[in-house]
């Protein structure tokens, strides 16, 4: 996606069957608004310069937009259905089901994050990482603990201002532990490709208090390309 030449913008898309919950909050009618299956498909974008992220977010999924944020808690949504889209199975994090995307009773869409960058050859890049739930009518989603927001990606230089995002998902029964697995995300032939998974890189402690450990990440240095997971 380009915009005048100068911009490259890529997204990195979260599929979740939990978004940020919240508590004491007034319910909201949420509609739903119907969009083409070509919503799907492969499209080129001219962003504008700024570059606004929520008006970007809207073109690709140009669906009702509500804001239900309150106080410190923010919760900005686009609303959105296809009934004319075919659902593709993806597979689920936590290795126990499937998602099927896009969800039958509508969608609602929320930004995650805007990460800029510029490479050795002096493009500029802009990455958007924002999750799809499903359609809940009030808007507000219960989910709390290791459930409560989807992962944000974490860029990580690999080369001459060259970038992959690393993704922590943490997961685990209520109290703990929780158990983190990694993935590791970057740009091949024009689009974003899964290059690693590597399970079990951290867990917490728990109610109970048993053993802990996290990782950290490094990138060999050399001509080659080789990660490494310490």
């Amino acid at each position: 996606m380009f915009r005048n030449g100068k911009f490259l913008l890529f997204v990195i898309v979260l599929l979740t069957n939990l978004a940020a919950g919240a508590q004491d909050l007034e319910p909201t009618d949420i509609g739903r608004k119907k969009v083409s299956d070509m919503i799907l498909r492969h499209r080129s974008l001219v962003v504008p310069d700024p570059f606004d992220a929520k008006r970007t977010l809207l073109r690709l999924f140009p669906g009702k937009w509500y804001d239900q944020s309150k106080s410190k808690y923010q919760n900005q949504l686009i609303s959105w259905i296809c009934p004319t889209c075919t659902p593709k199975i993806y597979p689920d994090a936590n290795q126990m089901d499937t998602l099927r995307f896009p969800y039958p009773d509508g969608v609602a869409t929320r930004l995650l994050d805007v990460f800029s960058f510029s490479d050795s050859s002096g493009k500029q890049y802009k990455v958007m990482s924002f999750n799809h739930s499903e359609y809940d009518a009030d808007g507000i989603i219960g989910a709390y603990g290791a459930f409560s927001q989807a992962p944000k990606p974490q860029p990580l230089l690999i080369g001459n201002g060259q970038y992959a995002f690393l993704i922590d998902h943490v997961n685990g029964g209520p109290g703990g532990p929780f158990w983190q697995d990694t993935y590791l995300i970057a740009l091949m032939e024009g689009s974003f490709q899964q290059l690693l998974v590597a399970y079990s890189t951290g867990r917490t402690a728990g109610n109970e208090g048993k053993s802990s450990w996290t990782c950290s990440y490094s990138l060999s240095q050399g001509k080659g390309r080789r990660f490494g997971i310490s």
